[in-house]
């Protein structure tokens, strides 16, 4: 689990409770406001407007603050970790791969004449190594 995964589950998750921390927070208050007739009660009229619609848009904007929590855990965790952890692997390929120049030499310097540097085995190498099979 990479640090990108971690922060985009913890952020999806947090906007998840926290929605649904307004929702309980919301339905609490209005449970304890009712009265033995099931209406709620209020001290003042203007007191009933106000906290009603305060109660009534939180409400309304905690769907929303669930529902962007849920996407973005689910579209994080289906689609964009997938293309994310793809695109890192090509940066680590390029950064690992490396063109050598093939006369330089890492042990005697080059001005000295010393630097050439076979890439691969001559035609004579190739069959003097299997004429060795024999001894097998």
């Amino acid at each position: 689990m990479t640090l990108q995964d971690l922060a985009v589950s913890i952020l999806g998750g947090m906007l998840v409770l926290s929605g649904f921390a307004i929702r309980y927070w919301v339905g609490k208050r209005r449970f304890y406001r009712r009265g033995p007739g099931g209406l709620q009660h209020y001290s003042h009229y203007s007191r009933a407007l106000i906290v009603s619609t305060i109660e009534r848009v939180a409400n309304f904007l905690s769907l929303p603050i669930i529902l962007v929590g849920i996407f973005l855990l689910v579209f994080w965790w289906m689609y964009v970790r997938e293309i994310v952890l793809d695109r890192n692997k090509d940066d680590v390929k390029n950064k690992t791969e490396y063109n050598a120049d093939p006369k330089a030499h890492f042990l005697v310097p080059a001005e000295k004449g010393f630097g050439l540097k076979q890439n691969c085995p001559t035609a004579k190498e190739i069959h003097s190594l299997a004429s060795m099979n024999y001894l097998v």
